[in-house]
């Protein structure tokens, strides 16, 4: 069971280190929070002006990624957003029900974020390519094993505390 930490106004937050490699052996780790939500007043990405915007809007329960810190520097191309000077989400419209499907796209996007930066190509590219048509469903299974033939890459180990 992941530990369970109060975080300024988020209800419970899961944290989760994620190590990506590649074949050629470079390792890139990311750090996380995955926050529970149960209405709309505790999340971090406004309702209206992110989550209707991008995408269909969401229901609660729902899941945020707070990307607390990386071994590399972030660039637009990685889809990250700034919540005021500091804190940064994984870019995901769509809504994340459970844990479950936290730690998925939290796999998917640490991949495709790794490729983005190391192969100067665009994360959404990837994701809108290989991704599976269910953005949580069929994301990490198909998403992984395209980017793991195409450019060498797979998540190492995930680890939630």
């Amino acid at each position: 069971m992941a530990d369970q930490l109060h975080i300024g106004t988020f209800k419970t937050a899961s944290v989760a280190s994620v190590d990506v490699t590649t074949l050629a052996g470079n390792l890139l780790t990311f750090e996380m929070f995955i926050h529970s939500h149960d209405s709309a007043e505790t999340l971090a990405l406004n309702e209206s002006g992110f989550y209707k915007a991008y995408g269909k809007g969401i229901t609660f329960p729902h899941y945020e990624i707070e990307i607390v810190s990386t071994t590399v520097e972030l660039t637009p191309k990685t889809h990250y957003i700034k919540v005021g000077d500091r804190r940064m989400f994984v870019c995901w419209p769509h809504r994340i029900p459970d844990l479950e499907s936290a730690v998925k796209v939290m796999k998917g996007w640490s991949a495709a974020a790794v490729i983005a930066l190391t192969r100067d190509v665009d994360s959404n590219d990837l994701i809108d390519e290989y991704g599976g048509a269910d953005p949580v469903a069929d994301f990490l299974a198909e998403l992984l094993e395209a980017l793991k033939k195409k450019f060498d890459i797979s998540v190492k180990s995930l680890v939630l505390r």
